[in-house]
């Protein structure tokens, strides 16, 4: 899987988002030890921020969507996708009949 690069540009996200990703999930999600490099639920966390990336996701919207998902998700167990829509409901772009034609979502 093709590693993405986190760019230290200052509206972006970065290492220090990457880091509070970790934090809130894992307080969300103790039992999946995320803070754990060797944890088998890392490589999720991990995807999910590659996804961020890619996106060019800028502080303002991760802090947004995190804050989002944190208040509203109840369930036992996530998945990236979950997060991604959220983010999207809030900063996405979507034509007439519903369909996104936001031209930064890359999955």
């Amino acid at each position: 899987m093709e590693q993405a690069q986190i760019t230290n540009t200052k509206d972006l996200i970065g290492h220090v988002e990457k880091e509070q990703f970790l934090k809130i999930m894992d307080a969300l999600f103790p039992e999946q030890d995320l803070l754990n490099e060797k944890s088998m639920y890392r490589k999720k966390a991990d995807a999910t921020i590659a996804i961020m990336v890619r996106n060019k996701w800028k502080v303002k919207e991760f802090r947004g969507t995190m804050l989002k998902f944190e208040s509203t998700h109840s369930f036992t167990n996530w998945m990236p996708a979950n997060i991604i829509s959220i983010w999207y409901e809030e900063y996405g772009r979507f034509d007439d009949d519903g369909y996104p034609i936001e031209d930064r979502m890359i999955i």
